[in-house]
């Protein structure tokens, strides 16, 4: 496992960390060239041996994209092309068929957005999805799950009760 960040109660993080998962023990990471910010509530994947890294805060939203090379351990910022995501942080993000798909987040209000990072052009791609929505969230969780991304939880910024207990599928090859 592969950590980056974080948040322990008073201060962010931008040190890199890895879990041995035989002997149950973490190492730092000493990681070159130059580091994201100190931040939180962003999110990673793992791409052909890199982690990217999408969003969070450091004080204010992110919406930059960053890979740590897991064999170098070298930081690039990546340039990205298209029509960004709004900044935002507590959002998800997985990997399916060689791109990173997020969906919602924070920005002073929960977004209910599907985005697609194409990871072999560094491409953005808005996704306009079909049939009922589970509505704006952050602080939720997702998996992928046969083809489906699968969300599950989190909170709403404007209808009671603002904490959600539900799940939600977004096929993705169909988008709805």
């Amino acid at each position: 496992i592969v950590m980056f960040g974080g948040y322990d109660g008073s201060s962010n993080y931008n040190d890199g960390w890895t879990l041995n998962l035989t002997s149950n023990t973490w190492t730092q990471v000493l990681t070159t060239g130059t580091k994201p910010s100190t931040r939180r509530r962003h999110t990673s994947i793992l791409y052909n041996g890199q982690m990217v890294m999408f969003g969070g805060w450091d004080g204010s939203n992110k919406n930059d994209v960053w890979m740590l090379d897991l064999t170098s351990y070298a930081w690039t910022q990546l340039e990205t092309t298209g029509i960004k995501p709004s900044v935002r942080r507590a959002h998800t993000s997985i990997l399916y068929n060689g791109n990173m798909v997020m969906f919602g987040g924070w920005d002073e209000n929960s977004n209910n957005d599907v985005w697609i990072l194409h990871l072999s052009t560094y491409n953005w791609t808005k996704v306009a999805t079909g049939g009922t929505n589970p509505g704006g969230r952050s602080g939720h969780s997702s998996v992928l799950y046969n083809g489906k991304m699968v969300m599950f939880g989190g909170r709403n910024s404007t209808t009671l009760p603002l904490y959600q207990n539900d799940v939600w599928s977004l096929n993705l090859t169909s988008n709805s």
